[in-house]
Formats: C-alpha cells, sequence, structure tokens
C-alpha cells in the first residue's frame, strides 16, 4: 500500500505568468518611468519590448536581440530559460509571440478593448483589458505544449530566414 505522503503529491500543472486586468498597468510597470530594465542587457527604456510570458522577464526584442552585440532577445532566453519554445507578450503591440528554433508566430492578443477587439500596435489609445478567454487558451496550448503544433499558430508563423 502507498503511503498517505506518496498519493498526496499532485505536480502543479504549468501556468503562465499572471497579468493584470488593464494593459496599460501592465505597459507602466515595465515601460514607464520606473519600469523594470531589459533582462538580457540592461537597457532601461527597451525599444521592441516584450514580456515572457514564462518567467516574467523583460526583453529589448521578441527576435534577434538586444545590446550592441545583438546578444540576447527572445531566441536566446527561449534557448537558455524556456525550454527553446517561448511565449511572449510583445508590449509595443500587445500581441502574443511564440519563438522556437527558426520560427515565430504571431497569435491573439491577450488585452481587448470594451468592444471585444484588438487595438493593433496601440493606434486607437483606448483603455484595453485582459480577456481571460483568450489568456486562458494560450495558457492551455503552453501547458499541453501544443504552441509548436497547433495549426493557427503554424499558418501563421514565419521561418527565421523570413526576418533576417
Amino acid at each position: 500500500a502507498l503511503s498517505p505522503a506518496a498519493t498526496t503529491y499532485l505536480p502543479q500543472l504549468p501556468s503562465l505568468r499572471p497579468l493584470p486586468r488593464l494593459f496599460q498597468d501592465l505597459y507602466l510597470s515595465h515601460c514607464g518611468d520606473s519600469g523594470a530594465a531589459c533582462a538580457a542587457c540592461g537597457a532601461a527604456r527597451p525599444q521592441h519590448p516584450s514580456l515572457c510570458l514564462l518567467t516574467g522577464r523583460l526583453l529589448c526584442s521578441w527576435w534577434r536581440g538586444c545590446g550592441q552585440e545583438g546578444q540576447g532577445g527572445g531566441l536566446l532566453h527561449a534557448a537558455e530559460a524556456c525550454g527553446s519554445t517561448c511565449l511572449l507578450l510583445s508590449l509595443r503591440s500587445t500581441k502574443a509571440v511564440v519563438l522556437r528554433p527558426a520560427r515565430l508566430a504571431v497569435g491573439p492578443s491577450p488585452f481587448l478593448d470594451a468592444h471585444g477587439e484588438e487595438d493593433a500596435d496601440l493606434r486607437r489609445g483606448r483603455p484595453l483589458f485582459l480577456d481571460a478567454r483568450v489568456y486562458g487558451q494560450l495558457a492551455q496550448l503552453w501547458a499541453a505544449g501544443a504552441l509548436e503544433y497547433d495549426s493557427t499558430l503554424l499558418q501563421a508563423s514565419r521561418t527565421d530566414a523570413e526576418f533576417l
């Protein structure tokens, strides 16, 4: 018979970092005057800030890298901290970005306006609210290891060569 301790331990399901209800709160906490610096190069105001939804780290760039040597960025972070597949939130467009070796896919934004629409590249200036349904779907895809196999994301993906 199994001991009670052996039967009560269950590992927690993997989950994404919690996000605030309002996008402006997230943006100001990472890109405002007192925001966080890039985890890779230390830049105080990244040009293309992205937040890793797995680790919570802020990065200068979701693709190629940052700093003078072009080091860091999403690809390196994915390889070093996320098992080669990373889910980022672009803080300039609110889009979810899936990175894996030699492939990038831009997914839906988990932040929508009061009418349930995305604000492409933050052009309208309306408050954006976390949509629990969209964020939950992204979390389920990640927890199931399906970010690399989801047909919608694969159809919207590009290879490394298209970004060089």
